[in-house]
């Protein structure tokens, strides 16, 4: 189980320093980064947990670009 939990970590880990340089680089409007990381993770094992439901109404690669525009157009400067 810690081996799962060290690579979940990895992986916030992963999001949150490029939400740093998105921010750094004033691309990106965020306040809390490891937060947003996390929940970007999240939504990224929905589909392996929820499949069942979703694959009614979208296809893994719609569900993906889906969610990514979600993302982006929450955190993107204007």
């Amino acid at each position: 189980r810690q081996t799962m939990f060290n690579a979940y970590d990895e992986l916030v880990a992963f999001f949150e320093s490029l939400l740093v340089k998105g921010i750094e680089a004033g691309e990106f409007l965020i306040t809390d980064p490891y937060l947003l990381a996390d929940d970007i993770v999240r939504l990224a094992h929905e589909w392996a947990e929820r499949r069942w439901f979703l694959r009614k109404h979208y296809s893994l690669q719609e569900y993906t670009e889906k969610q990514l525009e979600f993302v982006l157009s929450a955190i993107l400067r204007k």
